[in-house]
């Protein structure tokens, strides 16, 4: 009997131990980080006789700071060669556009982009400035970005622009005068899916590195339609699109198709790295 007793307690732990070495062996695999690699695209109009292509490639250093993007920029004889370098608290300070426009980033003490400074040069190698300030409201969204510029070395307020959520979306852009008056209106809807370069801390950007428009940073998800009207309430018909996605299994896009009011397609594949 006792021997008995002693082998069915053998065999419960047996068991037992081989429950528990499957329970920690079986691991649930990590989630993988993609990272933008390139976005290709193409961008037609039958009716002009229209056809361009924008490559873009990107680089990111060992933190996986995104800190370069080349390729090809068709409305310029130099091609895209932008450099991002950041602080000891990994935050964005610079941006090197290209050889005549630089950005440089200051934060507040509540960590949060201040004021985006650009310097251009001239041809006679001089230099001019103009700056964005932030503000933000009591929730700590941005709520407003100001336009300064300066004028024989006198600074005077550009445009400002007002951002409205929607459920922790930018659904709306207001670009007033400085008179107050309405200079462009923009709005905007989503997928609900990944954008690729979502949380970039950008404001004041070129076009080839994150968007269309200042502001793209906000969004952390790709536009499912972009309206913009003109001063006087009228649609932009070369701005105006709705677009469509394909996505990989992680939600980002892997391909997009943009189709413009005017009936200009903007086609793009996107490809990431896995880490």
């Amino acid at each position: 009997m006792k021997a008995k007793l002693l082998l069915l307690i053998s065999s419960v732990l047996i068991f037992s131990g081989c429950n528990v070495l499957d329970s920690d062996s079986v691991q649930p695999e990590p989630e993988k980080a993609y990272y933008l690699q390139s976005k290709i695209t193409t961008v037609t109009s039958v009716e002009d006789d229209y056809n361009i292509n924008i490559n873009l490639y990107y680089s990111y250093n060992d933190k996986n700071q995104l800190i370069g993007i080349t390729g090809n920029n068709p409305s310029s004889s130099n091609p895209v060669n932008i450099v991002l370098s950041y602080d000891e608290q990994d935050r964005l300070v610079h941006v090197q556009n290209s050889e005549i426009s630089s950005w440089t980033y200051t934060y507040n003490d509540n960590n949060q982009l201040d004021k985006q400074l650009e310097t251009m040069v001239n041809a006679d190698g001089s230099t001019r400035e103009r700056y964005y300030k932030s503000i933000y409201n009591s929730a700590g969204d941005l709520a407003e970005t100001r336009l300064y510029l300066m004028r024989n070395n006198v600074e005077e307020q550009g445009p400002s622009y007002k951002y409205t959520y929607t459920d922790g979306q930018v659904s709306r852009l207001e670009v007033l005068q400085p008179t107050g008056e309405m200079y462009k209106d923009y709005t905007f809807s989503y997928d609900d899916k990944k954008a690729p370069l979502a949380g970039l801390p950008l404001y004041a950007v070129p076009r080839f590195v994150v968007s269309d428009f200042p502001g793209q940073h906000l969004m952390t998800q790709n536009f499912s339609t972009f309206t913009l009207l003109n001063e006087k309430g009228q649609r932009t018909n070369m701005s105006c699109f709705a677009a469509t996605y394909s996505y990989n299994e992680a939600g980002y896009p892997t391909e997009s198709t943009r189709t413009y009011d005017n009936g200009y397609v903007e086609h793009t594949v996107y490809t990431y790295i896995t880490k």
